[in-house]
């Protein structure tokens, strides 16, 4: 179905905001441990 061919899709888009999302962790991590 049409369904199957939207999932790979979404699992790329999830990833991209994962991605960032945890950059952005990481970033507030960092910069909490420098001050």
């Amino acid at each position: 179905s049409c369904d199957s061919l939207d999932k790979p899709h979404w699992h790329l888009k999830a990833s991209k905001i994962y991605v960032l999302a945890t950059g952005k962790y990481l970033k507030g991590v960092l910069n909490e441990n420098t001050h």
